[in-house]
C-alpha cells in the first residue's frame, strides 16, 4: 500500500482494517534501521494501527489503538534527516511511533510504504527525504503536545478508508516475477532439519522446531520446482533422520547447492533474541549464504543476526555450496509467533527459494 499526496500543513491518512482485539495488545517489539530507512514493529495480538503523515515539521505518526506499552523511547540522529525515533502512551491505551524528521526536510509520500507482514507484524519502508525551503512549508518548531499528545486540531485527512490487506508470499516473491531456471540445469538439496523422534529446539507454547521446517521446507521445493529445478528433499515425511545420511542424500544426487533449513533456539529466559542467522563452511558456501540472508532480510523485516562460518557436520561434510539457515527463534518473543503462524512460514519460504534462485542465475 502506498500513500498519497502531501500538501503543506495538512497530513495524510492511512487507516489500515483489521479485526480489533478483544483485549489490549502489547507493544513487543520496535526498531528503526537507520541505513535502511525501515521502521518495524511487533505486537503480541491483532491491532488495528493508523498512519498520518504530517508536516511542520515533517513527522510520520503511528498510532495503535488498544495497545499497550511497557517503557517509552527515544533514538536520536545526529546525521541525516531524521532527527529522532520515538515510542510513548499517547493515552491509557493507545501507543504511539513517531519518525520526526529534522526541519528542511520531507518526503514524497507516494513512496512510503506501509505494509502488514500479518496482523501482529508490520514494516514502514520511508523513502529518501527531500530537502526543502523551510520557509515555504511555513515551519515552527514542534511543541511538547506534538510529540505524544493530540494532534493540531486543523488537520485533515488527505486520502480516507484505504484498505490495507495483510501480505502474502505473493506481495514480495511472486512466482511469476522470479528467475525461471533452465529445465533440470540445477539440483538443489533441501534437507528440513531434525523430525521424527527428534523435535529439535522446543520454544514458546510448546512450538517444536521440526513444527517449522517441515511446514518451511516442502514450500521451499515446490517453489523451485516450479521454476525449473530439480530439487531433492533429505526427507519427505515427519522422520528422524541421521546426519550423515542427508549429507549422502546431497553427494548422490550431484547437488548444485545444498540448503539445511532450520529454526533457532536459546534459553526461555532470553526472549529478547530474535533474528535470522545463516551458517556456511567454505568459500562458495558463504556467496550462497549472503544472497539467500540479505534477501530473506529484505522481504520479512527480521532481525539481522548475521552470516557466519560454522563447521555444522551438514554443510562441513557436503562438497557443493551448503547453508543452514535460521529461520528464527522459537524461544523468541518476536520471532515465535511469526514462526507458529503459518502464512508467515510461507512468506519464509517464498524468500528463501528467491534467494535460491537469485544465487543460480547469478551463476553461483
Amino acid at each position: 500500500m502506498r500513500l498519497n499526496g502531501l500538501l503543506p500543513g495538512l497530513s495524510l491518512f492511512v487507516s489500515l482494517w483489521l479485526a480489533l482485539p478483544v483485549e489490549a495488545a502489547r507493544l513487543q517489539f520496535w526498531r528503526f534501521d537507520a541505513q535502511a530507512n525501515r521502521l518495524t514493529f511487533t505486537t503480541d495480538d491483532s491491532i488495528q494501527p493508523t498512519a498520518q503523515l504530517l508536516s511542520n515539521p515533517t513527522r510520520l505518526v503511528i498510532d495503535m489503538p488498544s495497545t499497550t506499552l511497557l517503557t517509552p523511547e527515544v533514538q536520536s540522529y545526529d546525521d541525516g534527516a531524521i532527527k529522532e525515533v520515538r515510542v510513548g502512551a499517547l493515552d491509557a491505551d493507545t501507543t504511539r511511533l513517531i519518525v520526526e524528521y529534522h526541519q528542511g526536510y520531507s518526503v514524497d509520500p507516494n513512496q512510503v510504504e506501509v505494509r502488514g507482514e500479518s496482523s501482529r507484524q508490520w514494516t514502514v519502508q520511508l523513502p529518501d527525504a527531500i530537502a526543502v525551503n523551510s520557509r515555504v512549508l511555513g515551519a515552527r518548531p514542534s511543541t511538547p503536545a506534538d510529540n505524544l499528545a493530540n494532534l493540531e486540531p486543523d488537520v485533515r485527512p488527505l486520502l480516507d478508508s484505504l484498505g490495507a490487506r495483510t501480505n502474502s508470499s505473493a506481495d514480495n516473491t511472486n512466482n511469476d516475477e522470479l528467475p525461471v531456471m533452465p529445465n533440470g540445469r540445477f539440483t538443489v538439496v533441501i534437507d528440513p532439519g531434525h523430525g521424527g523422534r527428534d523435535p529439535g529446539a522446543v520454544g514458546i507454547n510448546g512450538l517444536q522446531e521440526k513444527q517449522v521446517v517441515n511446514d518451511i521446507a516442502p514450500r521451499v521445493a515446490a517453489i523451485l520446482q516450479q521454476q525449473g529445478v530439480n530439487v531433492v528433499m533429505t526427507r519427505n515425511s515427519d522422520i528422524e533422520v541421521d546426519l550423515e545420511p542427508r549429507v549422502q542424500v546431497a553427494e548422490r544426487a550431484n547437488a548444485t547447492i545444498f540448503v539445511s533449513i532450520h529454526a533457532n533456539a536459546i534459553s526461555m529466559s532470553r526472549p529478547d533474541v530474535n533474528g535470522l542467522e545463516t551458517f556456511y563452511a567454505s568459500e562458495s558456501g558463504q556467496r550462497l549464504a549472503n544472497t539467500v540472508h540479505s534477501n530473506v532480510l529484505r522481504v520479512m523485516g527480521m532481525r539481522d543476526r548475521r552470516v557466519r562460518s560454522a563447521r555444522f557436520y551438514v554443510i562441513r561434510q557436503t562438497s557443493m555450496p551448503a547453508i543452514l539457515i535460521e529461520t528464527g527463534f522459537v524461544t523468541g518473543a518476536e520471532d515465535a509467533p511469526n514462526l507458529a503462524d503459518p502464512a508467515w512460514r510461507e512468506r519464509m519460504a517464498s524468500a528463501i527459494a528467491q534467494g535460491i534462485l537469485l544465487h543460480l542465475q547469478q551463476g553461483l
